[in-house]
């Protein structure tokens, strides 16, 4: 948020020395995050089925607005006297700091896609920030304070190059966004061609999972089951080719111990 205030002054030393400071910050977080992942030898950490992690390793444009709200909210809760300090660094912190985590996680056990993927959400938030925390403090008046022409036309300048960076981050969250739209869709129609697949048989429906064009299907159960072909083709219908479809069938077996009565 200084470095908001500053460029919205004018006053690119302080705008320079508050970036100084996020970035010791972020080499911090991030560093920490690498040490307490690599001296954690009692839990194995999951890429996959972590919510915390798959969370912000695939950002969308949903976050992309939620940095916006949080940047705008801080700089409102600034600009008021009646507002607690603490709120605005509790909204940035939390669109700033768990994507840092995630990226130390990454980096400490070698997932490079995971950490780029939590590296374009903190990026994305950071530049969501200074564009909305700027505009409020701006809108606000704070920018009456930079009386030059010099500074206000290098203020513009400035905040059309965070404008323009915002843009450019926009372009693979909606790209992801988009990708997951399709996988989600995938899932559901896998799901709902399954359960009708499997209607006569002895098997159910635990688990749809959707990657690109690949879907894994997880049933359980035994016994006789209908052609996979028959499902696939159906599925080509409604989704379009190509497809790949993975069954994984695992074995349903049930044990009870009762114990007898007095």
């Amino acid at each position: 948020m200084a470095t908001a205030a500053a460029l919205v002054t004018g006053r690119f030393d302080r705008a320079i020395r508050s970036g100084l400071f996020v970035t010791a910050g972020v080499a911090g977080v991030i560093g920490l995050s690498w040490i307490l992942t690599a001296l954690n030898f009692t839990e194995v950490i999951s890429f996959t089925s972590n919510s915390q992690i798959t969370a912000r390793i695939s950002p969308r444009l949903i976050d992309l607005y939620a940095a916006l709200a949080s940047g705008a909210a801080g700089a409102f809760a600034m600009s008021r006297d009646d507002v607690a300090d603490s709120l605005p660094g509790v909204a940035i912190s939390i669109s700033l700091v768990p994507p840092l985590c995630v990226v130390g996680v990454g980096l400490s056990q070698g997932e490079w896609a995971a950490a780029f993927g939590a590296l374009l959400l903190f990026v994305t938030n950071f530049l969501s920030i200074l564009l909305a925390g700027g505009g409020v403090l701006a809108l606000l008046g704070l920018g009456a304070a930079a009386t030059k022409e010099l500074r206000a036309d290098a203020r513009r300048k400035a905040f059309i190059f965070i404008a323009l960076g915002v843009v450019i981050v926009a372009v693979p969250l909606a790209a992801t966004s988009i990708r997951l739209a399709r996988e989600s869709f995938a899932e559901l129609v896998t799901r709902g061609l399954a359960q009708k697949w499997v209607t006569q048989t002895n098997y159910n429906v635990t688990r749809v999972k959707a990657n690109g064009n690949q879907v894994n299907l997880v049933i359980d159960g035994s016994g006789d089951r209908p052609s996979l072909a028959d499902l696939g083709t159906e599925l080509e219908t409604r989704l379009g080719p190509p497809i790949k479809l993975n069954l994984i069938i695992v074995p349903s077996e049930t044990e009870v111990y009762e114990s007898a009565p007095d």
